[in-house]
């Protein structure tokens, strides 16, 4: 979710604490300086404004939103099935396994390309021109056929044809399909804007919804240590600890 509105400096603290984040962002990076020739770190940093920049928006949003996945992912927080709306949809395919980070990346660019500031739809021809070189692999995940709003089991691929209209299209139609889906699960986690900074919050969340968690990766990349502490209640006695 979260296509409209301007990502810039949304993900400066992801980059600059996450290391799991970090790779992702940095691999979107340098797809879109090798083939564009434009800094997304500069836009997710806010260094460089998006608001105007629809082809830049919409990779950061992308962007953004696969680091977010990836980090959940080290927390030991996979989805059991995946739906999307508007630029979402391709974030949720690469998280399915269609395709790789830096295919999403170009194709994410080009989605801003083609629909403008007010991601609007375009013409299919220009979508499935674009499409021809890129290879849909089967999803690894159920993933919401945005199109038609059955699932796409894993085994499958989705089709070209109704995949690329539906990605290309008013997030507006395909989120009502996605709300509208039996999603059949029970713990729904939206990865959008407010993830980025808050995702100790959102897994925090998880755990209360009763998933299991994986807390070393809430601290990857720190130095941390174990530290005893007394089994039983203060009663009213200072404790200290030295912070290291």
């Amino acid at each position: 979710s979260g296509e409209a509105g301007d990502w810039s400096g949304k993900g400066q603290a992801l980059h600059e604490s996450e290391p799991v984040a970090r790779a992702v962002l940095e691999r979107c990076h340098a797809a879109l300086r090798e083939n564009r020739g434009i800094s997304l770190l500069d836009a997710i940093s806010g260094k460089a404004q998006v608001a105007d920049d629809p082809l830049l928006m919409q990779a950061s949003a992308y962007a953004l939103q696969c680091a977010v996945t990836a980090l959940f992912s080290s927390l030991g927080i996979s989805p059991g099935a995946i739906c999307a709306s508007g630029i979402g949809e391709i974030a949720a395919a690469q998280a399915a396994g269609v395709f790789d980070l830096e295919t999403g990346t170009l194709l994410a660019a080009r989605r801003g390309e083609l629909t403008g500031n007010d991601g609007g739809e375009c013409a299919p021809g220009d979508v499935e021109s674009y499409l021809e070189d890129v290879s849909l692999a089967p999803v690894q995940v159920p993933l919401l056929d945005g199109m038609s709003g059955r699932m796409i089991q894993p085994g499958a691929a989705p089709d070209r044809s109704t995949w690329s209209a539906s990605v290309f299209r008013s997030p507006e139609s395909s989120e009502a399909l996605a709300n509208s889906a039996d999603l059949g699960e029970r713990t729904i986690v939206e990865v959008g804007p407010e993830s980025d900074g808050g995702h100790v919050r959102s897994a925090a969340k998880v755990y209360e919804a009763g998933l299991a968690l994986d807390f070393s990766g809430l601290f990857a990349g720190e130095a941390r240590r174990r530290i005893s502490v007394p089994g039983y209640p203060f009663q009213r006695r200072s404790f200290w600890f030295d912070r290291v």
